[in-house]
């Protein structure tokens, strides 16, 4: 687990212990962003005002017990439907459920959307981070909005572990579309590296375990039908903080075409532990005509994370000193170098963007809400007439056999020898079916048989005389 002493915290980037920990002065997003009156005016809306989420919960339950799955829609109307920390246990299993059931395709934007807020407004961010970290279980993914909601309320909340890890959830699904979310997930980023703290909690470590140290000495067998090959793909498979930082760093920095977006894929790929790549990207950088290339605290950032790589693990040592080495001699020159703070730079221009898009982001999130209201009550009338048109046909279906039945009983004596020709039929089907099943049998038995080897006969009496003389002739000499 990567764990950080506060003398190399204060190291990385040369600030005294007391600022590494200082708490953020300003925030970025105002109250406004996160349109609490809007959202809840959903709760006054016809459908899901009508929701007891008791008797809903019930409902979905029952349905994935007798069927194996649940409409999306229903799901999506519970989901929205609560509103307090009553029912997180309750929400949790059906989202899980509805994962694992056919209908996990037809999941709405809205579901996604409602869980995030639910457990933001809530302040669950430990279940919200492993419901998000677990893609396969849950399947829940943040949209743009969501994602500038919870980090910057895990920013306001001095939080910076959580909104770095958010900002890792945006990298493993490669969109990097949104300025807003580039520039905040750049600085939550950086806020962690300046303080790290451990990545997982001590209770999730020990679940992630298996328990205590009682259980390290007993042996745990486990029959699979079959044994994967190993395989690392290096994006969904990475778990080390340091390889999901430094891809987010140098996917972001790949976009941004400054010193800016240089510096950070620089760290990217370094604490990504991409070294070739890194050596390559110096060479190429350091020929560039733009200027500055990098920023001056980047350069410091570089030299530590190589020191601390040689420390961790010294058959790096060679790497790290040669990539120091080039850094060095590259940019000696002050004018390839700004001498700007990386993080203030960064801040700077997240503010800008908030100033210029914030409006812009509330009215279009207000014109989504619209959409999925009017798209869920069309969803809903569908569902019902659907619902309702099945009710019919297997009434139609009913009626039809109580006429049969009802027909049999009046029209019985006159159709009797008809009757008697369909059961004779029948019996005589029934007796073919019996043949077939005997030939089969028998057929099997007989293959059974031949390839069983032949017992040896004893030998006779006439085996041992020439079979050319006639056995009356050789009786007669005996």
């Amino acid at each position: 687990m990567w764990r950080f002493t506060s003398n190399l915290t204060c190291r990385l980037l040369f600030l005294p212990k007391y600022n590494a920990i200082k708490p953020p002065r300003q925030f970025f997003f105002s109250d406004s962003f996160k349109l609490e009156s809007e959202w809840n005016d959903r709760l006054k809306s016809p459908i899901l005002s009508k929701i007891n989420t008791n008797d809903m919960f019930y409902e979905l339950d029952n349905q994935f017990q007798h069927f194996g799955y649940a409409s999306a829609l229903d799901l999506d109307l519970y989901v929205n439907a609560v509103n307090d920390d009553s029912s997180f246990d309750e929400v949790e299993d059906v989202v899980h459920k509805l994962r694992l059931s056919t209908e996990a395709s037809n999941i709405l934007p809205s579901t996604h959307h409602g869980l995030i807020r639910l457990y933001v407004k809530c302040n669950k961010t430990a279940d919200l981070i492993r419901i998000l970290d677990d893609r396969l279980n849950y399947g829940i993914f943040s949209d743009d909005y969501c994602t500038l909601l919870m980090m910057d309320a895990f920013i306001k909340a001095g939080n910076f572990r959580d909104a770095a890890k958010v900002s890792t959830f945006n990298m493993l699904q490669e969109d990097v579309s949104n300025p807003l979310i580039m520039y905040m997930s750049l600085y939550a980023c950086h806020k962690y590296l300046e303080n790290p703290t451990p990545w997982k909690d001590e209770d999730e470590e020990e679940k992630n375990d298996g328990g205590g140290e009682d259980d390290d000495d007993e042996e745990v067998k486990v029959r699979v039908k079959y044994i994967r090959n190993p395989y690392f793909d290096d994006h969904f498979d990475l778990v080390d903080p340091k390889h999901l930082l430094g891809k987010t760093l140098n996917l972001i920095g790949t976009n941004i075409v400054d010193h800016v977006g240089r510096s950070y894929k620089l760290l990217g790929l370094l604490l990504h532990d991409r070294f070739e790549q890194a050596n390559d990207y110096i060479k190429t950088i350091s020929e560039s005509k733009e200027t500055p290339i990098l920023a001056k605290d980047a350069l410091s950032m570089a030299n530590n994370i190589l020191d601390e790589k040689c420390k961790v693990d010294s058959n790096f040592k060679n790497v790290c000193d040669s990539l120091k080495e080039l850094l060095n001699r590259s940019f000696s020159d002050a004018q390839l170098v700004i001498e700007d703070q990386l993080l203030s730079t960064v801040e700077t221009r997240l503010r800008d963007l908030v100033k210029t898009n914030e409006s812009s982001e509330i009215n279009k999130q207000l014109q989504i809400y619209e959409k999925w209201e009017i798209h869920r009550g069309k969803l809903l009338q569908e569902q019902i007439a659907r619902l309702n048109k099945e009710k019919q046909l297997a009434e139609i279906e009913r009626q039809k056999q109580l006429l049969r039945e009802k027909e049999e009983e009046l029209f019985f004596f006159d159709n009797e020898d008809k009757l008697d020709l369909i059961i004779e039929e029948k019996e005589k089907k029934q007796e073919e079916q019996r043949e077939r099943e005997r030939q089969r049998m028998l057929a099997k038995t007989n293959a059974k048989e031949e390839e069983k080897e032949p017992e040896p006969k004893e030998p006779t009496l006439e085996s041992f005389f020439d079979e050319n003389i006639p056995m009356k002739l050789i009786k007669t000499k005996l």
